[in-house]
């Protein structure tokens, strides 16, 4: 989902303005982008609506032949010192195959 550029600016701001209230506002923040790699279980309470939405329409039971792994993109305002424990607590999740962290700009 792609944000209109109002909207990324006044989040910008936002962030700004926190880390400025905040206790260590000499802190360099930059955006950290994970790409995570998740495996949905096919006793996933979406997959089951639409399962039960196609029994009913045909009167058969349908079958889950393959589910691929979702991504995931997430954004976070992060210190460079903290965005190693960041992505390996990510990791950690037990549902989460892979993920790729890459470092953004500075917020300006």
């Amino acid at each position: 989902m792609e944000f209109p550029l109002t909207t990324r600016v006044a989040l910008r701001h936002q962030l700004r303005r926190r880390d400025e209230s905040a206790e260590d506002a000499e802190e360099i923040r930059h955006y950290a982008r994970l790409l995570v790699n998740m495996e949905i279980p096919s006793e996933d309470p979406y997959i089951q609506s639409i399962q039960t939405l196609a029994a009913r329409t045909t009167g058969a039971i349908p079958i889950v032949r393959r589910v691929t792994p979702m991504v995931l993109t997430l954004d976070v305002p992060v210190s460079l010192d903290a965005r190693r424990e960041l992505k390996r607590k990510v990791q950690s999740l037990p549902f989460v195959v892979g993920v790729t962290l890459s470092t953004g700009p500075k917020i300006r």
